[in-house]
């Protein structure tokens, strides 16, 4: 990291602020921003474990804030879904290709993202079936393309709750993702010092960044909050769609 030239790790901050910054308002999508822009810069492996380190640190300076306003009782069916359903999709790589999983999962989004921006939302708070049904769908998302988070955001958009509650609930939900993520990734041996060294590096500039997101997050209208998360829900639609098309044509 030390030998980068200056212009790389000013993109590195950049990245990493960037992805703050849309974490902090809208309480996700850190790994959204930061992980492609990273990986023009560092090797893909590495982008993704700096990531895991950075949304693991960020996620414990947040976490009282996040336990404040969260909703445990969607969080959990949520969490417990994920877990048993991750090692489902892991097994079903072996009769789909990570292009055709990538694919399934951006018709997914692209229908979970026209119902919000019809309107939708749950007229009552969905009981704890209905989520660890939900959190089962980011488990297999989670085992076939290490993307748990889509389908977790689209129904926690849904939710009638106030937006900070919101925020919050997608916060803690994706400290437990990252904190597993980085358990599989310290396993693989995938996280080195360089990667240690280039979160430390990195992680004023995701503080500032996070810090800047929450400050118009508190002056920002709930259409606003609504509008951003959809905007990057439907950017993160698109990433998923134009890559797989690109492996499946290659």
């Amino acid at each position: 990291m030390v030998d980068l030239p200056l212009a790389d790790l000013a993109w590195i901050g950049f990245a990493v602020f960037l992805g703050g910054a849309l974490r902090g308002f809208t309480g996700f999508g850190f790994a959204i921003a930061a992980t492609p822009l990273l990986s023009l810069v560092l090797a893909p492996a590495q982008a993704v474990a700096m990531v895991l380190l950075l949304g693991l640190c960020i996620g414990l300076t947040d976490l009282r804030a996040a336990l404040t306003r969260s909703h445990g009782a969607s969080v959990a069916p949520l969490a417990v879904g994920m877990a048993a359903a991750t090692p489902l999709g892991i097994m079903a790589l072996a009769l789909l290709s990570a292009a055709h999983a990538r694919l399934a999962i951006a018709l997914v989004l692209v229908v979970a993202t026209a119902i919000l921006i019809s309107g939708f939302r749950f007229r009552r708070l969905p009981g704890r079936v209905p989520a660890a049904g939900l959190g089962a769908l980011s488990g297999l998302f989670n085992g076939l393309a290490a993307m748990p988070g889509p389908p977790v955001i689209a129904y926690c958009l849904a939710l009638p709750l106030p937006v900070a509650d919101i925020r919050a609930t997608m916060m803690l939900y994706f400290l437990g993702t990252s904190t597993v993520g980085l358990a599989t990734a310290l396993a693989s041996r995938l996280v080195g010092p360089a990667e240690v060294l280039g979160a430390a590096i990195a992680f004023p500039a995701l503080f500032v960044g996070a810090r800047t997101g929450a400050l118009a997050f508190r002056h920002a209208s709930e259409r606003a909050y609504r509008l951003v998360s959809l905007l990057a829900l439907t950017g993160l639609t698109l990433v998923v769609a134009a890559r797989s098309l690109v492996d499946l044509l290659g």
